[in-house]
Order: structure tokens, then C-alpha cells, then sequence
């Protein structure tokens, strides 16, 4: 929606938010060209997912304090499935406020009757794709594999997150 972006920001909620599942809604905030977009609370504090992707250039993504970006529950049986893949993307920010957090269902991916065995359901997934990309201030936590896994991207910083109970930490 062209009226979401105002002098170049935009709140991911002016896209849609729906409480079962708002990946087309964050998506089309990711794709809105904003140079900072708040993923904001204004609809709900959690925002319920399936895999996304984030492939952008010359943005500022923050979840706002309290905001819960979730694995939507059922999903993510692929074993390469990840809550945010960054791919094709140069000079991107991901942050956080007070308490914004990252997390899939790491149990459920460990039960062998409901998923394959995999250790590739990482929190974010940095494509060799992705050059300048920092992650500040998120929680990322209970991935079926890596909370944060760089496969190949170039300069990549990682400040002041806690990366916590992921499958890939040894915390088995």
C-alpha cells in the first residue's frame, strides 16, 4: 500500500495483520521500500509465520519492544525451512527493542512423528547473497537448527543478541 510509507517509514500493521497467520502482510511490509520499517504492535504483539524471506536492500527492519515474530505451528516441515532467510539483500539492519524476540518450536521439530529430522531450521539463514547485514538487539530463539546461520554472506555483525536454545548450540 503506497499510503503505509510516510518520508520513507513505514509500521509493518498498516500492511495487514492477521493473528493466525501475517507472513503475506510482513512480506508485503519487507517489499513496501521503506528505508525503516517498524514491525510495531499496534494489532498484536505476536506476529504468527511461515518461512519469510528478506530480500532487500538499503532497509531498517526493528521489531518494536514486546513484538513476537513466531513459527506458525505446523509449518516449516521442509528440512532447509527457516523463520527469516536473508538472501539477495545488501545493506540491511534487523533490530530490536526491549524484549523483540525471533522464535520457532524447536520441540515440535524434534518429535520424529510430526517432522523429519533436520538441523537446518535456522532462526535467520545470511544467503552468500547478502553483503552488510547487521542483527542488534533480538532475541532469537528454540530453531530447529542454527539461531543465526551465515552461509557465505559478506560482513555480517551480530550485536547484542542472545541467541538462546537452538537445536545447532549443543543445548540438546
Amino acid at each position: 500500500d503506497d499510503d503505509c510509507v510516510v518520508d520513507g517509514a513505514a509500521n509493518a500493521s498498516c500492511f495487514g495483520f492477521d493473528p493466525a497467520d501475517s507472513t503475506a502482510q510482513l512480506q508485503a511490509a519487507f517489499a513496501s521500500g521503506a528505508s525503516l520499517l517498524t514491525v510495531d504492535g499496534a494489532r498484536g504483539s505476536t506476529w504468527s509465520v511461515t518461512p519469510l524471506t528478506m530480500n532487500m536492500s538499503n532497509m531498517h527492519v526493528h521489531l518494536a519492544d514486546g513484538v513476537s515474530i513466531v513459527a506458525r505451528e505446523g509449518f516449516f516441515h521442509g528440512t532447509g525451512d527457516c523463520l527469516i532467510r536473508v538472501e539477495n539483500a545488501n545493506n540491511l539492519t534487523i533490530s530490536g527493542g526491549k524484549d523483540a524476540t525471533l522464535r520457532m518450536r524447536r520441540d515440535d521439530y524434534a518429535d520424529p512423528t510430526k517432522y523429519k529430522h533436520a538441523e537446518w531450521r535456522s532462526g535467520f539463514w545470511l544467503d552468500s547473497t547478502a553483503e552488510d547485514i547487521t542483527l542488534r538487539g533480538l532475541r532469537i530463539t528454540e530453531s530447529g537448527g542454527d539461531g543465526i546461520y551465515v552461509h557465505g554472506a559478506k560482513n555480517v555483525r551480530v550485536e547484542d543478541c542472545i541467541v538462546d536454545r537452538n537445536w545447532r548450540q549443543g543445548s540438546k
